[in-house]
């Protein structure tokens, strides 16, 4: 062999030219260019199998070398063209991949004459990959090959029951002897490591040299000692195109050091188990390679080992190579050794590393549950679900940072000195966030009990965090002055040197808006957007009309829901609760009350769902109460000398609909957790804090506050004399969960005292809290027509009101079993729309005519 293909021609000459020619490369998909890049527009599926969706298979601009395909049943959201033409075309290796791909691409392979050194090494290269791939077959071989000596060794013995009867793994997992590799369909590729006379011989066996034999041996000897009596299970660590780069060794027992041990190679330089990031590009770190494997055959994907790198991380390769293959986001899922751990230990260092380094990957930390240690434990424990959960709880790494922190500090009264220390970590670490991160930081850290107690407020600290971030920026600008002046002043090159101050001073000055605009760099694609949008909560129908267009409740946005004093706000809200409960029954739905009493609500409510005016033709709701009292009368007191008296609960004929409709309620509803009423005290910040966790831990439909103008700012935080400047940053505050969470936030709220009729009604008018207008997504103004107006309306108001209602003798409204209804703002729809609503005020029933 005297030529090799030039290093660097796949990823810069036959990708690229690839890209241009897809269509004919593969008429399978029957590629169309868009403006992302190409669309498929046949079934085809990237595991080479038919399917009906056509237009799933994409080639994104950004991602020439990956064929995406979301489809349910495909391989995780697609597959490398490397790999797709390696299995299309099953090409034996990576050389006949390179070439297949030049040919379809139309690139000859550029290919250079080599001295003879060079050739031999190219040479030595291969034959060292296939003396790797014989080593490794052979140690499967001994593991699970009842024809082979070694495999009924009582060491072997143990090795199987280890991972039969500890780790749970079984035989379908494990790739049998002679058993083709299937990257499509993993499996774990475990084996047992006899000793290296025996290895030794079976290579020669197979024909290798003395030198080629040599290259494995050589690196297995400086941990022999280990793997011929102790960390006997065996299995690769291949790079991300499935070459072996080297072996990998485990103990059999959690209590043996090292767990793992590796043959002599540039592990620093790969992430084990790192394939295409597909998906959500969300790359999840463990701490074990083993459990990777076992995670890549149940189905999981994008999770990959550090290898022991973790503890005091500062790999840029490895990083590096993950952004390479698709990672925007990192998950790290390190082991729950305790406190002070090397899993504690190592997402410490990993999340300083990469804040520090990789400002624009989002990083989150996930947390095991109790009693599990690890991924292994954890998939054997609660399986792929468990996985899910966990990772889909996973902590944003600033509160992670600040979750530690308060653990080293909790449980006791700190003395001056440690207060100040906390004062100067909570600092030490706002400085290296991000500006959104660090704002968030600092929010919640102010927030906390104790350090309200100790006096320090948000604006203080801010500004503290904001000057070292200026000094250390300053810092760094001066050095890099210093160097470019340097630079310049050693040209003679008047023009060269004007220039390059010009040039350069501009780049040093703005490396100080770096960290805020970091996220301007991070390109979104179509399909991000798909994915984004596939995955927030979708635009609800709210059971309601206003002129027979449906009124729609908006995800990740506000929705206030206006009236004045006791027009209802309260009644439709748990209307329009039992209206999308019934809409969307898999759903769950909150209403948080600081008002009415957890039992009344539930009362109002089950009134509300009976929907009866004449269940007691006084009162339904005195009624409902007393059946749960357990009383079967009402007692009334006598008036003007007369006995007392008792009347019957319900009407006749009634008692039969309450009880099937109660049933119902309580069967459909509140016993299945479909809708959870909450009396609450929160402060703004503790209710932000309940949505968030709620949107984590089960799938919300929709979030009702009843009502705003009743939550207070935490005690302690910055407080203004304006009870409109605090509800203006509450609302704020609101609107920022409800575009993290992604759920439709729905708020009662008052109008002011202006209000005294319905032409009256107005975004801006609403009591203490006129910034709603300009941050809800939607206000809907409600009223009820059995309420009499505050004081004349004038002229025009009048003549506005007698274009909507129908008005009796006195300029009231005429019909008192409606209201009216309009919207006030709207962002999706038409504002200013107006409808009148049928009431039935004994059973505080709301419905809108059909239309």
């Amino acid at each position: 062999m005297n030529a090799t293909l030039e290093e660097n021609q796949l990823d810069n000459e036959i990708i690229p030219a690839l890209f241009e020619v897809l269509p004919e490369a593969f008429p399978e998909f029957g590629f169309v260019r868009t403006a992302k890049g190409y669309k498929s527009t046949t079934g085809h599926k990237v595991t080479n199998e038919p399917g009906n969706s056509k237009g799933a298979v994409s080639v994104l601009n950004e991602t020439p070398y990956f064929l995406g395909d979301f489809r349910e049943g495909a391989v995780k959201g697609g597959k490398a063209i490397y790999s797709y033409v390696k299995d299309y075309y099953n090409l034996p290796n990576h050389w006949d991949v390179v070439r297949k791909l030049a040919e379809l691409a139309g690139v000859s392979v550029r290919e250079r004459q080599l001295t003879p050194e060079q050739a031999e090494q190219l040479e030595k290269e291969r034959r060292t990959t296939a003396v790797w791939e014989a080593t490794n077959a052979y140690c499967i071989d001994c593991l699970s090959n009842a024809g082979n000596p070694v495999a009924t060794q009582a060491m072997a013995g143990k090795v199987r029951d280890y991972l039969e009867k500890e780790r749970g793994y079984t035989r379908a997992e494990v790739l049998r002897p002679n058993e083709k590799r299937d990257p499509a369909n993993p499996k774990m590729e475990l084996g047992f490591f006899p000793s290296l006379v025996l290895l030794d011989k079976y290579l020669v066996s197979c024909g290798f040299t003395d030198s080629e034999i040599l290259t494995v041996t050589s690196s297995l000897k400086p941990i022999l000692s280990y793997i011929e009596t102790q960390n006997r299970l065996t299995f690769p660590w291949r790079d991300h195109i499935g070459r072996i780069k080297g072996m990998c060794f485990r103990v059999l027992n959690n209590i043996q050091e090292p767990k793992y041990l590796y043959s002599s190679f540039s592990r620093g330089e790969y992430l084990f188990n790192l394939k295409s990031v597909a998906k959500d590009k969300d790359l999840v770190f463990v701490e074990s390679p083993l459990d990777t494997l076992r995670a890549s055959v149940l189905g999981i994907t994008n999770i990959v080992a550090l290898g022991g790198t973790g503890k005091g991380f500062k790999n840029r390769t490895q990083i590096d190579l993950a952004i390479k293959y698709g990672a925007t986001r990192i998950t790290l899922m390190l082991d729950n050794d305790g406190p002070g751990g090397n899993g504690e230990e190592g997402t410490d260092s990993m999340v300083a590393f990469l804040q520090k380094e990789y400002p624009q990957l989002k990083v989150w930390v996930a947390t095991y549950p109790d009693g599990i240690k690890d991924l292994d434990q954890l998939l054997t424990a609660q399986g792929v679900a468990g996985y899910d959960a966990v990772k889909k709880g996973a902590i944003e790494s600033w509160y992670y940072q600040l979750r530690q922190m308060f653990f080293r500090y909790a449980d006791r009264d700190l003395l001056p000195k440690e207060k100040e220390d906390l004062l100067e970590e909570a600092i030490h670490i706002s400085a290296k966030l991000s500006s959104l991160d660090k704002d968030q930081f600092i929010r919640e850290f102010v927030s906390n009990e104790y350090v309200q107690i100790i006096g320090i407020s948000e604006a203080s600290i801010a500004e503290t965090v904001d000057k070292i971030r200026r000094a250390e920026f300053e810092r760094e600008q001066s050095d890099s002055l210093k160097k470019l002046l340097k630079e310049a002043g050693e040209t003679s090159d008047t023009n060269k040197a004007l220039d390059l101050l010009t040039t350069k001073a501009r780049s040093i000055k703005a490396k100080d808006k770096a960290d805020s605009f970091a996220a301007l760099t991070r390109v979104t694609s179509e399909q991000q957007l798909k994915e984004r949008i596939a995955a927030r909560p979708e635009t609800l129908e709210s059971g309601y009309t206003i002129m027979g267009n449906p009124l729609l409740i908006s995800a990740a946005a506000m929705t206030i829901l206006a009236g004045a004093t006791s027009h209802g706000k309260s009644i439709l809200i748990a209307n329009m609760a039992l209206n999308m409960a019934e809409l969307y029954p898999d759903k769950v739905f909150h209403i948080f009350s600081y008002e009415i009493d957890e039992d009344a609500y539930l009362i109002n409510l089950l009134n509300t769902y009976i929907g009866d005016n004449g269940l007691n033709r006084f009162n339904n709701r005195e009624s409902i109460e007393h059946h749960f009292r357990g009383k079967k009368r009402i007692q009334r007191k006598g008036r003007f000398g007369e006995p007392d008296y008792s009347v019957a609960l319900f009407e006749p004929g009634k008692e039969i609909v309450f009880d099937q409709k109660r049933a119902q309620f309580f069967g459909e509803l509140i016993d299945k957790g479909t809708i959870k009423v909450h009396y609450v005290t929160y402060n703004s910040d503790e209710l932000d804090e309940a949505i968030r966790y709620l949107s984590t831990s089960e799938d919300i439909g929709a979030i009702f506050v009843d009502y705003i103008q009743l939550i207070n700012l935490p005690v302690g935080k910055v407080r203004t004399s304006s009870r409109q400047e605090e509800i203006k940053q509450m609302c704020t505050d609101f609107n920022r969960v409800a575009t993290d969470t992604g759920l439709p936030l729905i708020f009662a709220a008052q109008f002011n005292r202006e209000v005294m009729n319905l032409a009256q009604m107005h975004a801006s008018k609403l009591g203490e809290a006129g910034d709603l207008e300009r941050i809800a997504n939607q206000i809907i103004g409600i009223w009820n027509c059995a309420k009499k107006w505050h004081g004349s309306p004038s002229k025009s108001e009048l003549k506005h009101i007698e274009e909507r209602i129908s008005l009796d003798n006195n300029g009231n409204p005429a019909h008192k079993d409606q209201w009216y209804v309009e919207v006030l703002k709207a962002r999706v729809g038409k504002p200013d729309d107006w409808d009148i609503w049928d009431y039935l005020s004994n059973a505080a029933k709301v419905t809108s005519p059909k239309h």
